[in-house]
């Protein structure tokens, strides 16, 4: 069995929940996809004021919120990819 980093689920911020978003996406582990959106959820939960980082959370968050009711586009793609440039 391969190890794994034990990493806080809610650790990072908007743009890196992005990028590993776009990576999950792209390599098609529905695993991997369902951690991410684990991670970005508890990332945008704690957004807290009106700072540009809280404002990337905002909009990942209304991303996520998207993909758990309908298949990923490739609209939410195209965030994304805006959003993991962003830094």
């Amino acid at each position: 069995m391969r190890g794994k980093a034990v990493v806080d689920i809610g650790s990072g911020n908007a743009v890196e929940c992005s990028r590993r978003l776009l990576l999950a996406i792209r390599s098609g582990s529905v695993e991997s996809l369902n951690g991410a959106l684990a991670r970005a959820r508890r990332v945008c939960e704690r957004a807290t004021g009106s700072s540009l980082a809280d404002e990337q959370a905002d909009l990942l968050g209304a991303i996520v919120e998207r993909m758990r009711h309908e298949p990923c586009a490739e609209a939410e793609i195209s965030l994304l990819g805006h959003l993991a440039q962003a830094a």
